[in-house]
């Protein structure tokens, strides 16, 4: 019995030893580790990204996108619900049902459909929200129909979808998210419903190919950067002078671009 115990003591003493061996080393590392090495590691291609020139993204941004795709393949692999409980499944869509349980909220999407028309109806209830996130990231989608019924289209809910073109976003619709179609560089058609009341910060941000837009009597408000770098953007129609529009709206778009007031057509 003494020589076990006197052989784990032995074992633990090892162990300690070796840990500060390997701290020492790692601490020595970092600190030969210079900053151009640094900054050669953890380089960002936004090039990659959005298949563009441009820089869009500051690095809270960049931050943003990694987190959340990383949040986004955990949602995948809790098919079972044992990661997140509230996930329900129909088909290709996760989503989750309302408080009072009378609709459901889209929250991501495992399909690889080129031509997507979303359905009506998750688990037997109406889809009331395309959710945060639910599409970002999806390089097959192509073409979007919204089912009518939707109010809110969410935040980052198309974020990098590169492959996406145009989509219809149906009358009862009051938002669009922030970021919701950031980085999708080749959406050149969106219809936009009268009741659209708000745009929001960087919604549109990156989308090279969008030459213009018409927005319905409904809009309230166009947030911070909502149209940055839209370097195709040749016409905005808004309803009237009352629409409040950030300064930034139009960062870095085409100096030729113009803003039309429908109350003045």
């Amino acid at each position: 019995m003494k020589k076990a115990f006197a052989a784990f003591a032995l074992s633990l003493v090892l162990l300690f030893a070796a840990g500060r061996m390997a701290y020492s080393l790692a601490e020595d590392e970092y600190m030969e580790f210079d900053d151009e090495q640094y900054d050669a590691f953890f380089e960002f291609d936004e090039e990659e990204l959005f298949d563009g020139e441009e820089e869009l993204f500051d690095e809270e941004t960049e931050f943003r996108a990694a987190e959340e795709h990383s949040r986004r393949t955990e949602n995948m692999n809790a098919a079972s619900g044992y990661m997140n409980p509230g996930l329900c499944f129909d088909g290709e869509y996760g989503y989750y049902i309302s408080e009072d349980q009378t609709s459901c909220i889209t929250a991501l999407y495992r399909g690889e459909e080129t031509e997507l028309e979303i359905p009506s109806r998750l688990g037997g209830l109406p889809v009331a929200e395309i959710g945060d996130h639910t599409f970002s990231n999806n390089t097959f989608i192509e073409t979007v129909i919204i089912p009518d019924g939707v109010k809110m289209i969410g935040k980052q809910a198309f974020f990098l979808c590169s492959s996406l073109k145009s989509i219809r976003l149906p009358e009862g619709v009051t938002g669009i998210g922030d970021q919701c179609f950031g980085g999708c560089s080749r959406l050149d058609e969106i219809i936009v419903p009268q009741s659209l009341e708000t745009v929001g910060s960087m919604a549109f941000l990156g989308c090279f190919a969008l030459r213009e837009i018409t927005f319905g009597d409904g809009l309230k408000t166009i947030g911070d950067n909502a149209f940055h770098t839209c370097s195709a953007l040749g016409k905005v129609i808004v309803p009237s002078e009352d629409v409040t529009i950030e300064p930034t709206a139009f960062e870095e778009c085409p100096d030729e671009m113009e803003l039309i007031y429908a109350d003045r057509m």
